[in-house]
């Protein structure tokens, strides 16, 4: 099971104030190592939904 987690990044700049969504995609520790393999690299995301599931795929970019 993965989690998301959301949060409202702020950040001042000429003495105005930016808002912006973060959200962050965590996997359990068990896929970590499978998922090394994808460090620093560029990749595409695709999230579908069908019915009460979300999809979530992720590949490597192949214009890199």
């Amino acid at each position: 099971m993965v989690k998301l987690q959301f949060r409202k990044i702020r950040i001042r700049y000429k003495r105005k104030v930016y808002e912006y969504d973060r959200i962050l995609l965590i996997f359990p520790i068990k896929s970590h190592q499978l998922l090394l393999a994808l460090r620093g690299k560029e990749l595409k995301i695709a999230v579908t939904k069908q019915g009460k599931a979300y999809n979530i795929s992720i590949k490597e970019n192949e214009n890199e």
